[in-house]
């Protein structure tokens, strides 16, 4: 016990001499036997570290003190220069959009709002399209909107759990006959309202609350413009549409048709009879001062810049009434060559379809139908075709 005494003593001693912090001469008297001396070594040997930390500190601060204020000051900057370069190269730009940043319908662009995947992708250098889904560039993660968005396996999870979800196919009703989800009601999406919902499943304020509205089209574009345009959470689109059917198989949902129904739509000839270089089509242009020009882009795109005399029709963005006020104009130039400009696969979809109705339902001689797909620089660049700009 005396030699431990001794140890421990001086242990206590060489640690609270460095921390300055020393014993009083009791403790040596007392040894181990006093409660209080035992307290005492034990602060002692817990502050010592501390005190000759803090010890050491002071004396490397005071003999580098210029590069450790350098140091903090640069720290400082950079850590701020990466803030701003995040917030305006990543933050921002996927504020509207990212399922990390998701705000609902508040603050939303219109532009945006209305646009599809594709050229939302178009329009935003950090988004790519892959594989029919829209992705963030850098990270790959999938930019869906939380709030109006249900993915397949969370939708099968609800209806296993017998909840109220009602499906809405809110395509074309060419598209909703070749194939649907079984059980689903069809209304188009761009004439879709609340009331109108309420109306389809004979819901009331209580019941409506209660459930779950499942908006489908093709590739989940549209009912995320219409998801968000009505703004209520229990109303979701579905991510990538009714395409992830065609790698998911479902014991709760079932299909009437095909995944992908352009062939039961259009047959053959719809998806090459029409096409027309941009050569051919300038030089109708030139030739035929009666033909009519259809623009099947996005508005967003036809308002910056579209051919002089061109009227602006895709099916798919326009109202019952808008489309039935533009195919009035399209019906006075029956007889004649029409020219319909588009850029991309849902446009060309909607121009194939245009032509359907055109043919099926009015008359109209398929031979003067023609589509100049993903070509519209080359008419920006001819010299004899008058661009308009705004």
């Amino acid at each position: 016990m005396k030699k431990l005494t001794i140890i421990t003593s001086l242990v206590f001693v060489v640690l609270s001499r460095e921390a300055k912090a020393f014993l009083p001469p009791e403790f040596f008297v007392q040894g181990l036997t006093s409660v209080w001396a035992i307290l005492a070594g034990g602060i002692a040997v817990a502050l010592a570290p501390f005190l000759i930390a803090i010890k050491q500190i002071k004396v490397y601060f005071s003999k580098y003190k210029k590069l450790i204020i350098f140091l903090i000051i640069q720290n400082i900057v950079l850590g701020l220069v990466a803030g701003a370069v995040f917030y305006y190269k990543f933050y921002k730009p996927l504020y509207y959009e990212s399922s990390l940043f998701s705000q609902g319908n508040s603050g939303v662009y219109q532009e945006e709002l209305d646009m599809d995947l594709l050229e939302l992708a178009s329009l935003n250098e950090n988004y790519i399209v892959k594989d029919g889904v829209l992705r963030d560039r850098e990270n790959d993660k999938e930019i869906v909107d939380a709030n109006f968005s249900i993915s397949i396996e969370d939708l099968e999870q609800e209806i296993k759990n017998k909840e109220n979800v009602y499906f809405i196919d809110i395509r074309e009703i060419e598209e909703f006959n070749a194939g649907h989800i079984e059980g689903s009601k069809h209304y188009r999406g761009m004439d879709l309202e609340l009331d109108v919902i309420y109306e389809l499943f004979s819901l009331n304020e209580e019941s409506f609350n209660k459930s779950q509205i499942v908006l489908v089209c093709h590739d989940g574009g549209r009912g995320r413009i219409q998801a968000k345009r009505i703004g209520l959470t229990n109303i979701k689109y579905i991510v990538g549409g009714i395409e992830v059917f065609s790698d998911w198989q479902s014991d709760y949902i079932s299909l009437t048709g095909p995944v992908f129904p352009d062939y039961e739509i259009f047959g053959d000839k719809y998806q090459k009879d029409f096409q027309m270089n941009s050569s051919d089509a300038i030089d109708l242009i030139k030739n035929d001062p009666d033909v009519l020009l259809i623009d099947g882009r996005h508005k967003v795109y036809f308002d910056k810049e579209h051919i002089d005399g061109s009227m602006q029709l895709n099916i798919g963005r326009m109202t019952s009434e808008e489309y039935e006020n533009a195919l009035a104009k399209v019906l006075e130039k029956k007889g004649g060559e029409i020219i319909l400009v588009c850029n991309r696969y849902g446009e060309l979809f909607h121009a194939n379809l245009l032509f359907l109705r055109l043919e099926r339902d009015y008359g109209f001689d398929d031979s003067n139908f023609h589509i100049v797909f993903n070509q519209f620089d080359d008419f920006r660049n001819n010299p004899d075709i008058k661009i308009v700009l705004n």
